[in-house]
């Protein structure tokens, strides 16, 4: 693995323990960094599974196709039949 691969990996896993720390009980439950900070970091750690596949891609790429990664999945949640709701109730899948 590349030190660059391995520096992405450490911010994977700094991005995932934040994203768990904002949903705990340490943040106040009407804090906006609760809100908000879990749709972030989750969006960042997109980022970082892409550098860590493609380490040579430079950020404005690996933006791009994080961002359609996450407008995909967002609109995909305007989207409603009873199959996929019936999923989306699942916690692993929420």
């Amino acid at each position: 693995m590349t030190s660059r691969r391995l520096i992405y990996v450490a911010l994977l896993g700094l991005t995932i323990v934040l994203g768990l720390l904002s949903r705990s009980s340490l943040v106040a439950v009407g804090s906006p960094i609760r809100h908000y900070a879990g749709d972030t970091l989750w969006a960042m750690a997109v980022f970082w599974s892409l550098a860590i596949l493609w380490p040579e891609m430079k950020t404005r790429p690996l933006g791009i196709c994080t961002l359609a990664i996450a407008l995909t999945i967002e609109i995909s949640q305007l989207y409603h039949v009873e199959w996929l709701d019936c999923i989306r109730s699942l916690k692993p899948a929420a």
